[in-house]
Parts: C-alpha cells; structure tokens; sequence
C-alpha cells in the first residue's frame, strides 16, 4: 500500500445524480447480500463474483454503508480501462479527474487485488497507479505531493481482473465488519459480515428463540440481535471513508443516522440463548452495539437472555426443548442452569 498527502480541496462533490457502486463480499455470500440489498430497497441490484453492483445517488451510498449487513466494502467504480502493461495502467488511471477528489492535506491510500492478469505484482502496481495520481496532482500545483501513511482519507482501489483494469474509490474506509462494538474478539474471531450472512441463509427472522450451542465470543448472537431489533450495523462506528470526501454532505449524513436510530426497537422477543467453553472470550472489557452487554441484567436482555460457558450437555439438551416454553421455564432453566456454569 502506497499513501500520498494533497494540498487541494474542492469545495463541490463530484459525485452527483445516479452513480454505479459495488458492494465487495465474501465468495460464496453474493446471494445473500443482492437479497439483503433488494429488501432494503437499493436499485439495479445486479451479482457478480466478490460482490453486488447497484446504482443509486449519494444517498444511496450512505445508506448502503450504513446498513448493509454482509457487505466488507463499498466502492465507487472511477474508469475501467483494457490494461496488460504498466503503461497502460498508469495511463488509464491517469486519465481520471483526480483533482476532483483530492481535498487539502489528505493521505490516499491505493490498494489493489489481481486475479488473473498479466501483472502480478502487488506492491508494483499500486506503486505505478500512484504515481500516475500524484503526477496529476504535480501537473496542476506544481509539485509532487509527500508520502503519508498516517490515517488516510480517500482509499483508491485498484482491481485488474483478465487484464480489464477498474479503478474505485473507497467509500468505507475500514471494512464495513469493524461495527465498532468489539475491540478484542478472541482467538480466530468470525468476522461479523460472516455471522450476519450465517444468521441471513438460516431464515431465522427473529419470531423463534435463538440458540448457538459455540457461540465463541458471541459473534453470531450480537449480529442476529441487531437484526432483531432492526438496528443499522453502522451506527457506532466513527468513521466512514465518504466523511472525508470533497462536498461530504453532513446533513443528509445526519438525517439518515437519524432515521436509522428512531427506527431501532428497544426490546424484542423471543430470547436468544448461546454457550462456549471459552469464558476468556466473553471476559474482556469491550463495549457492545448500543450498550449490550453479554450477561442477563444488562440492557441486551431479553434479547439475548444469557451466555453460558462449559455447559454441560444434558442441559443444553433440556435448553433446547425449552426455547419453544414460555418465559417462566426459561427462567427458572437460566438460574438453576447459571449456578453449575462457569461465569
């Protein structure tokens, strides 16, 4: 990865009217996130391998990085150019408006993925691509920007696939699975776009109890808690890479956070039950989505009733034929079930 610092903002945003975007994903979990992305009401949802295309405004943008469950990553697509030389690509990406988006004093990240191209080098070709962009930038200032690796604002990503280049910008930042309410998942931690899209294929639509026999650190139990409650997965986290665009439109920002929290619920049934032989995992001080918390009398109750580390295997038998029993079984179960666990 290669990062620049540009000393010129642009006061309107060039990304105006209906736009194309890509919603990147994991392989295998395409499916998932075009039904996820239809149901939230985006427009010209289209599949295609790592991901979901759709075309919408600014807004869509915005909404898409701030509800969308199983993507990792939206992207603006620039410039799509034949590329099979590092000529090529340093033509091609200089060739886009570049001073359209680079504000003053910000750092640029270029990335890159290369499956099936002729150029194969990942720390070349986000070198070259950089240098066409700072080239640009020098032509009209004058001078070369400085290397800056230090929180970068405008993530340049740069896909050659079949030597088809397709230049994007970044509109996440930090991958859309850092929901902001885990600083410490564990060992081998799932990601949390995965469990959301593990909840999604079960059909589970939060109307039945849930019950995850090794939830680990909980993962998949927050995740369907937050579909439950109807919750934005983006809603504490600090930063979106659009927040540093030129023209960011806070306003319309707000208004969309805004909705997202009025139409969050508080509460929700049925319960959620899950159990680790890991109790480290559960033990770390980390803040968790809007306050929750993995124990029963914090505000996660009674979406998620309880976590029960080394439970035995009778019990979680019995525990699974009381998930359909009403809420004073359930009860009566958690306490005598909590004084032969380990918490």
């Amino acid at each position: 990865m290669s990062s620049v610092i540009v000393r010129k903002r642009t006061a309107v945003t060039p990304l105006s009217g209906e736009h194309a975007f890509f919603a990147t994903t994991a392989k295998g979990v395409e499916d998932v996130l075009a039904a996820e992305m239809r149901s939230l009401g985006f427009r010209g949802v289209a599949i295609e391998r790592g991901g979901v295309r759709f075309t919408g405004d600014l807004a869509a943008c915005y909404r898409a990085n701030l509800w969308l469950r199983t993507a990792s990553r939206i992207l603006v697509p620039l410039a799509q150019f034949p590329c099979d030389s590092p000529q090529r690509l340093y033509d091609g990406v200089r060739s886009i408006q570049w001073n359209d988006w680079l504000p003053l004093d910000m750092t640029l990240p270029v990335k890159c993925t290369l499956p099936d191209s002729v150029l194969t080098h990942s720390g070349f070709v986000p070198l070259k691509a950089k240098d066409a962009i700072v080239d640009t930038i020098r032509d009209r200032h004058g001078r070369r920007p400085n290397v800056n690796p230090r929180q970068p604002d405008l993530g340049v990503h740069v896909h050659l696939a079949r030597n088809v280049c397709t230049v994007s910008l970044d509109s996440s930042g930090a991958s859309l699975d850092r929901r902001g309410y885990r600083t410490d998942a564990g060992e081998a931690p799932l990601r949390e776009t995965l469990a959301a899209a593990l909840v999604e294929i079960t059909g589970w639509d939060g109307t039945v109890p849930l019950l995850d026999p090794m939830c680990g650190s909980g993962t998949i139990l927050v995740e369907a808690a937050l579909k439950a409650l109807n919750r934005a997965p983006g809603l504490i986290r600090e930063r979106f890479g659009f927040q540093h665009w030129p023209g960011f439109d806070s306003s319309l920002w707000r208004r969309l956070v805004t909705e997202a929290r009025q139409g969050s619920a508080r509460h929700c049934r049925p319960l959620s039950w899950g159990a680790t032989s890991r109790p480290t995992f559960l033990r770390s001080p980390q803040p968790m989505p809007g306050g929750l918390e993995s124990n029963s009398t914090s505000p996660l109750h009674p979406v998620i009733c309880g976590i029960w580390h080394h439970l035995p295997l009778p019990a979680l038998s019995s525990l699974t034929r009381l998930m359909a029993g009403g809420s004073a079984k359930r009860k009566s179960f958690g306490a005598s079930t909590a004084r032969s666990a380990t918490f």
